[in-house]
């Protein structure tokens, strides 16, 4: 069976993990935590970094920034994006405002997003699918400071990519990322959030240890800590760093190993003439290769996903449409033609650390004769 995705294994964990064992003040020392944030900066020149157990917990304390700011307002997303990107929102009490994507790289465009503003906006969230960036984004981020709204990045997929050779995470006021067991380096689940403002970011210290101003007694500007905010335990634990930290420590290798793989889908896609029969996304050299989706010209996905099944392939769909979902629908009724078209016909191929030049020689080959058969 060829697997869609199989979690990179961190050869250091056990080390790592022998090694925190060893503190006797508990396994949340935050020992490699430290060590985390230490690399993280260096590697991305990121500054006020928060370590959370997941991409949705970084996303909800920066809902929960926003309803202490603002108190209502229009968050302005695509509809093609993770539940949990919205539901963060509006559980703090604020409102989704959902727009469209423009075409195959499954992102809206800068005028989709300005025509969305109005006088209760005050967030944007654009969304970094497949690590791949949008290239408007210096212009929207003005867009945002002139219109005194903020600007938020969901780059849960985009660790280790660049926009001229500007990390991913870089632009936003708020910027989210994912280290699920599903994201090319891992701890099984946890994620990071990134804050431009150091006043905000002193806010969601708070919030992220339950509300709590426990941070002051850790520097040890405080004895005794105390309630302070609305807050939950959204940070992530030290044994989840011990087995983040070696990966990103060697994230280049592990990028490096994923473009020479994608690659092989280059030489593939090419040799069985597949490039007439779907769309396949393109990957700059500046990106993380996170995934490798096609966009098939018709509805022939469901098919297709039973046919590979029936080869021992496992393939994945995107994102379902949001404003179409059970929950939102009884909030709002929209329609939004190019995410309800594409989202049915997006199929994610395999893409690991683990596949190998004849895995992906043997899924092209069959997908060539997919085709032949329908």
């Amino acid at each position: 069976m060829i697997f869609f995705h199989e979690p990179y294994i961190n050869q250091n964990f056990l080390k790592n993990l022998k090694k925190l064992l060893k503190f006797k003040k508990g396994l949340n020392y935050n020992f490699f935590q430290k060590k985390l944030k230490a690399i993280v900066r260096k590697k991305y020149n990121f500054k006020n970094i928060l370590f959370t157990n997941s991409n949705t917990s970084a996303m909800e304390i920066s809902a929960l920034i926003l309803k202490k700011l603002k108190n209502k307002g229009n968050i302005v997303m695509p509809s093609y994006n993770y539940p949990t990107t919205a539901s963060a929102f509006i559980r703090a009490g604020l409102n989704i405002k959902f727009i469209d994507i423009s075409g195959n790289n499954l992102m809206s465009s800068y005028d989709q997003y300005y025509k969305a503003i109005d006088k209760n906006t005050i967030a944007l969230i654009i969304t970094h699918y497949a690590g791949i960036n949008i290239p408007y984004i210096e212009k929207l981020k003005k867009l945002c400071v002139s219109k005194k709204i903020f600007l938020i990045e969901d780059a849960a997929q985009a660790l280790d990519s660049y926009h001229n050779k500007i990390p991913l995470g870089s632009f936003g006021d708020f910027s989210s990322f994912s280290f699920h067991e599903t994201k090319n380096v891992h701890s099984v689940t946890g994620g990071m959030l990134v804050i431009k403002d150091r006043k905000l970011y002193k806010l969601a210290k708070f919030i992220l240890d339950r509300g709590t101003d426990r941070s002051k007694v850790i520097a040890g500007r405080k004895n005794k800590y105390e309630w302070v905010t609305i807050g939950s335990a959204f940070n992530m634990t030290d044994v989840q760093a011990a087995m983040l930290y070696d990966q990103i420590k060697n994230i280049r290798k592990i990028t490096s190993e994923r473009k020479k793989i994608y690659k092989y889908y280059i030489k593939y896609f090419k040799k069985f003439d597949l490039n007439n029969k779907v769309y396949f996304n393109l990957i700059e050299d500046n990106k993380n290769y996170h995934c490798v989706y096609i966009i098939f010209k018709t509805n022939i996905r469901e098919r297709a996903i039973k046919y590979f099944k029936h080869k021992k392939i496992e393939t994945y769909v995107g994102y379902s449409p949001l404003h179409n979902s059970f929950f939102f629908k009884k909030i709002k009724k929209i329609s939004l033609k190019r995410t309800e078209s594409l989202s049915k016909k997006i199929l994610r191929l395999p893409l690991h650390n683990y596949l190998k030049e004849k895995d992906v020689n043997y899924i092209c080959k069959n997908l060539k004769l997919f085709f032949n058969k329908y």
